[in-house]
């Protein structure tokens, strides 16, 4: 649709003109000789095409200037490579480093921890920070044995405070280094009747990858369950189209059964191509095989249907820092499934673990 309206995205943009300075000597050499300074800020930022620009342009008079600081790279998931910063010496043998360590900002008690914790980190470049700043009040660190202990404490440490000092709920904000780390508060902000909202992103129990793998322990669960088949059908691809699973719906409308039913029987309706048929019989299958084994928990169950399914499949290796949050996420409604087995050993079904994430939504939909 771009290349039809004569037009190019941001992406497109940064994709073209690096292609452009890489491969074309002439664009090259008359733009590397107008810009013979460049400076580039937040470097830790780039990624891969704004690189490449950035160094080719700057490949015959070397007068490239990068400030940045890789403890600050956070964009990773939007295509930021930080290897950029920590190889610039590579790059450029001739670079002299100038090393920004005052903090003009933050407290001396702020600078030791925040530097304490940061050395940890093994992609980066070493450094000191200090302050001239007063020392300020102290940074208590809190430790706890596991996340729901961490969760618990927190929640009660923001309502102690809250009904000491009369402080609004809008007075507490909770970082979290991923997404996926958000189930366990959110569960005790909810014990806890703390309302909460999850800025710039979607409650745990929200997310696409969690919503389709409750979809079909739903459908696993309820076999008649008409939302989670038609969630679930065709995730991941198996060549059933939305037209086909219409059609399909339909006619188990006017058969009175259900569509699992009618994806068991799907050869029989003329409608629907073999591919189709194919991927359906499959698929009905799995879910029979799934429902019918006598798994004894609900872990067991959460792992067989990931093989099976392979949803998910190499998004934990992925150098997509998106994959890598659905993997994180993934994993962490597999923590919530043995957790619940651990809590329920007696009788941990399904359904009470179907049961217990439905009123976890429903606590995430209240304002």
């Amino acid at each position: 649709m771009l290349l039809r309206s004569n037009a190019v995205d941001f992406d497109d943009l940064l994709m073209h003109v690096g292609r452009l300075v890489v491969e074309s000597e002439e664009v090259r050499a008359e733009l590397g000789e107008k810009f013979r300074y460049i400076l580039v800020d937040e470097y830790q930022d780039t990624n891969f095409a704004q690189y490449k620009i950035a160094c080719t342009l700057a490949h015959e008079h070397r007068n490239l200037c990068v400030t940045g600081d890789p403890d600050q790279s956070i964009y990773g998931w939007r295509g930021a490579e930080i290897g950029n910063i920590l190889q610039f010496e590579r790059d450029f043998p001739e670079a002299r480093v100038v090393r920004l360590e005052q903090n003009y900002r933050s407290t001396q008690a702020i600078c030791r921890a925040a530097d304490a914790l940061i050395a940890h980190n093994q992609r980066r470049k070493a450094k000191s920070l200090y302050t001239l700043n007063p020392e300020g009040t102290p940074v208590e660190p809190l430790f706890f044995d596991d996340q729901n202990l961490e969760a618990e404490g927190i929640a009660t440490t923001i309502r102690g405070l809250s009904q000491a000092e009369s402080r609004p709920w809008s007075h507490f904000a909770i970082f979290f280094r991923v997404n996926a780390l958000s189930r366990a508060v959110e569960l005790a902000l909810g014990r806890n009747r703390i309302p909460y909202q999850v800025a710039a992103g979607l409650a745990f129990y929200e997310r696409v990858e969690v919503k389709d793998l409750l979809g079909y322990l739903r459908l696993i669960h309820n076999p008649a369950d008409r939302a989670a088949f038609q969630r679930v059908v065709n995730t991941p691809l198996r060549g059933i189209g939305k037209t086909t699973v219409t059609k399909l719906v339909g006619w188990a409308d006017q058969q009175r059964i259900t569509p699992l039913e009618a994806a068991r029987d799907a050869g029989r309706f003329p409608g629907i191509t073999k591919r189709a048929v194919t991927g359906l019989a499959k698929f009905s299958e799995m879910i029979d095989r799934l429902s019918k084994t006598p798994y004894g928990g609900v872990l067991p169950l959460f792992d067989d249907l990931l093989k099976f399914t392979g949803y998910g499949h190499g998004w934990d290796k992925s150098s997509d820092e998106t994959d890598l949050q659905r993997a994180a996420n993934i994993a962490e409604l597999r923590t919530a499934a043995a957790q619940y087995d651990a809590a329920n050993a007696a009788d941990p079904t399904l359904e009470g673990f179907l049961e217990n994430s439905s009123l976890v939504a429903d606590l995430d939909g209240v304002d």
